[in-house]
């Protein structure tokens, strides 16, 4: 990448590959960890750089998008992508053909992607800030309805913890919540700006800007782009400081990783 590009979401196929998606770019990855990083011309699985919607039925590296903000790989390998510049759903076959989805008329700002335990499609509306979800047989439904107070407010990233709920980021009511039954219930953050810490309860903690969480066997991931630090939620609760000092900063190579500075 460079200074004219933007990756904006990272995720990782049934392979192990990252899956990134480029917003200025226009364009998506897929690059091997093991590796160096380097970008290569074989990493592009789809957009040709071109800003429109194009390409159906054929070659997703010959198509056409416009500021991909995320995507995500089913367990069958075919890739779903949410082309936000041009407010579509895009479908990657794992033989590269790309296609569009039909999505309801009222979900128009596909934002972030995920699919949950059961292999649904979950997809977040940054206009309406609601969550839809997509069946096996391609029926929708609204996952969660934010209208209301208790709705969410600025809404950034998805994922689905290991008991299978739909987890949400939303930077503006400072928390990272579980969607259940129709509701959300936080599982980091209190929503206030103090006490920040490390090694509290989750939900008695401050979070101030939660925008990506993620989740892997040892715990819920959370980036804090206010106080430029990742955050583990462990299985019993409690939220630790992983990699960030609070302040911004480029850490050192070799350093400790929770007295490393991030940026951003």
């Amino acid at each position: 990448f460079d200074a004219e590009t933007g990756p904006i979401a990272i995720s990782v196929d049934a392979q192990g590959y990252l899956l990134v998606a480029d917003h200025k770019g226009r364009r998506v990855l897929r690059v091997d960890p093991s590796l160096d990083g380097s970008i290569l011309p074989q990493s592009v699985i789809a957009g040709n750089g071109t800003p429109r919607a194009s390409g159906d039925g054929g070659d997703a590296r010959n198509a056409s998008l416009f500021r991909p903000s995320d995507a995500v790989s089913s367990q069958l390998g075919s890739i779903y992508l949410a082309d936000r510049g041009n407010r579509l759903l895009r479908r990657i076959e794992q033989s590269g053909t790309i296609s569009t989805p039909e999505i309801p008329a009222s979900l128009q700002d596909p934002m972030a992607v995920v699919l949950d335990s059961q292999g649904r499609l979950v997809v977040l509306d940054g206009k309406s800030r609601r969550l839809w979800r997509r069946d096996l047989t391609g029926r929708w439904d609204v996952l969660l309805d934010s209208t209301g107070a208790f709705g969410l407010v600025d809404p950034t990233a998805l994922a689905v913890d290991r008991e299978g709920y739909v987890l949400v980021a939303d930077a503006g009511r400072r928390i990272v919540a579980r969607v259940s039954d129709g509701a959300l219930v936080a599982v980091a953050g209190n929503g206030g700006t103090r006490p920040l810490g490390d090694g509290g309860l989750a939900t008695s903690t401050a979070l101030l800007r939660p925008v990506d969480v993620d989740v892997d066997d040892h715990g819920v991931w959370i980036v804090d782009a206010e106080t430029h630090t990742l955050y583990r939620r462990t299985e019993d609760g409690l939220l630790r400081r992983w990699i960030g000092t609070g302040a911004a900063g480029i850490g050192s190579h070799g350093s400790q990783a929770r007295f490393a500075a991030l940026h951003d």
